[in-house]
């Protein structure tokens, strides 16, 4: 079968960059496309106050709604708190993974509660760092939360009782067949990632997908494969290989200026 692409945006909160979002939105617009877009309910991470806080930022989380972009819960407040690698063992900090299950269930309650109170509607959950264990599937087994956009497969499964949608890319790249997400990062875009997005979907737009519950009812009783399990493992110790490696390098350089 043919590949298939969903596109992802992360970060967007009341400070976020509201040059680089509108300049996203307007590529996936003029191609028709809605994404999933991860929405911080109660920003508080450094990191992402860039612009002065937009009064207006709900009403345009409210339009992005109406348009049919899927709006997911992004986390509470996107600070990082924990130094442990989760479910997905892709970052060694977190807003998450280790952290008590009730504190957990608290910060989805809470930001479900803000999501709410703004109008807006979710199911789907993005951890922010990727990072979340099996105590945060508990907590969110007691949500309206069904799918979980994370983790490396060749196709979308369910698993602990969650529909997932496998995150693999952090930018669209042709590929052969299966389906793969790509996460964007509009904050800190720059002109190439811009130009590189256009020109996939001037190439590829019939391919991205828009409606996630068609996914639902392709996937939604399929399991991960045992090839799609081992390859899960191998990516991640071979992302610990080449970060070790990189780290060496630093440590080497660095020793030449001591």
């Amino acid at each position: 079968m043919e590949a298939r692409y969903i596109v992802r945006l992360d970060d967007a909160c009341a400070t976020m960059d509201r040059k680089k979002w509108g300049r996203v939105e307007e590529i996936l617009d003029r191609y028709s496309i809605s994404p999933i877009v991860a929405v911080i309910p109660s920003n508080q991470d450094p990191q992402m106050r860039i612009d002065p806080e937009d009064e207006l930022f709900w009403d345009r989380v409210r339009a992005w709604q109406a348009k049919g972009w899927h709006i997911a819960l992004h986390g509470f407040e996107h600070r990082y708190v924990t130094q442990s690698r989760g479910i997905i063992p892709m970052n060694a900090y977190g807003e998450f993974s280790s952290r008590p299950l009730e504190e957990q269930k608290e910060k989805i309650l809470q930001g479900l509660a803000i999501f709410a109170k703004k109008g807006i509607e979710t199911k789907i959950w993005v951890a922010p760092a990727h990072n979340f264990d099996h105590q945060t599937l508990e907590a969110l087994r007691e949500s309206p939360i069904e799918i979980i956009s994370d983790g490396i497969a060749h196709e979308p499964y369910r698993e602990r009782g969650f529909f997932w949608i496998p995150c693999q890319l952090s930018s669209l790249i042709p590929q052969k067949s299966g389906l793969w997400s790509a996460c964007y990062h509009p904050n800190t875009m720059g002109e190439k990632e811009f130009e590189d997005l256009e020109r996939f979907l001037n190439s590829h737009s019939h391919s991205v997908l828009s409606n996630l519950s068609s996914l639902e009812g392709l996937y939604g009783h399929r399991k991960r494969t045992l090839k799609e399990r081992l390859y899960f493992y191998a990516y991640f110790l071979n992302r610990r290989r080449q970060q070790n490696q990189t780290l060496q390098k630093i440590t080497s350089h660095l020793r030449r200026f001591l």
